[in-house]
Parts: C-alpha cells; sequence; structure tokens
C-alpha cells in the first residue's frame, strides 16, 4: 500500500520539476530579449583616414532595428557622418535573430562619409538570419552573420558589440 502513495509523491515531484524548468526558460528568453534591448557598438581606429570607422546596432523593445556605419572623431563621442544606414524590424527565437529590412541607404557619393540626408535609398537586401550571445556579463553582443556570395570576400561572419549608455545621432 505504501508503495502507490510513494510513486504518487516521486509523480508529483518530477511534474513540479518540469513546471520550474519551463517557466524558468519561458523567463530566460524574456530575461535575454531584455538584455538586447538598446544600442551596441563596434569601432575600430582607421590609420588612413584618422578617423574611427563605428557599427552601431540599435534594438527597441517593439521589435524595431537600426543599423548603421560611419565615423567619428578618434577617441570621441563626436559622430561625423554616415556611409550606410538601415531601418527595419527584429524577431527573436532563442539566440536565434531575424533582421527584415525596411529602409537601406548608402553613401554613393565620392566622400568618405555624409549627413544621413543624403544618402542615397538603394534595394534592400530583405531578410537576414543570424545568431547572438552575450559575453562579458551581457556588455558585449556578438552578432553572428552569415556571409553572402556577394560579399564573402570582405566578410566578417561574427562581430562584437558593446553597450552604449546614450545615442546622440540617429
Amino acid at each position: 500500500m505504501k508503495k502507490p502513495k510513494l510513486m504518487r509523491l516521486f509523480g508529483n515531484f518530477i511534474l513540479i520539476i518540469g513546471l520550474l524548468l519551463i517557466y524558468s526558460c519561458a523567463e530566460q528568453d524574456e530575461f535575454e530579449r531584455q538584455k538586447l534591448i538598446g544600442t551596441w557598438e563596434n569601432s575600430f581606429y582607421s590609420e588612413s583616414l584618422n578617423l574611427d570607422h563605428v557599427k552601431v546596432y540599435y534594438f527597441g523593445n517593439n521589435g524595431n532595428y537600426i543599423n548603421y556605419t560611419g565615423f567619428k572623431v578618434p577617441g570621441g563621442s563626436n559622430f561625423l557622418g554616415y556611409t550606410m544606414y538601415l531601418e527595419g524590424t527584429y524577431t527573436l527565437s532563442g539566440n536565434t535573430i531575424l533582421l527584415k529590412e525596411e529602409k537601406h541607404l548608402a553613401n554613393l557619393g565620392h566622400d568618405t562619409y555624409t549627413e544621413k540626408e543624403n544618402l542615397t535609398e538603394i534595394e534592400k537586401i530583405g531578410e537576414i538570419p543570424g545568431s547572438l550571445a552575450f559575453k562579458e556579463k551581457g556588455s558585449v553582443l556578438e552578432i553572428t552573420i552569415p556571409c553572402s556570395d556577394l560579399l564573402s570576400s570582405i566578410c566578417i561572419p561574427s562581430t562584437n558589440y558593446n553597450r552604449l549608455n546614450t545615442i546622440s545621432h540617429f
């Protein structure tokens, strides 16, 4: 008679553990999404131009994103101008992200960089799949986007971005 009661307790214990695991995974997915919200920057010094080349992603909590590249004063925050500017939406599934372009602007002029108003709208790439990983306790975001055949010779599939506290040049 004691076996059925023990089996029932064990079954309830397994059920509770299963529910806790499901709940904790759901909370983690939401937490990861919340960690993504904000502005992320990758920059490096271009010796030939004596400027910092920057690539920035902004992820909004409404599913919108902005991605742009441009230049700023070395070691400073003074943004000088754009070489490319994208807007769109994103969806997340675990650490997989799908970027859907809605606007793609590029600098087609002879200047190294320009104001956003002087960029030219070009054909959108469409949907861009990628993966995300947080490093250094969430202060660094690694974005991995597969290389396309068109850009494979200049492609860097994984790039690390540092979290920024503020952004003032959208």
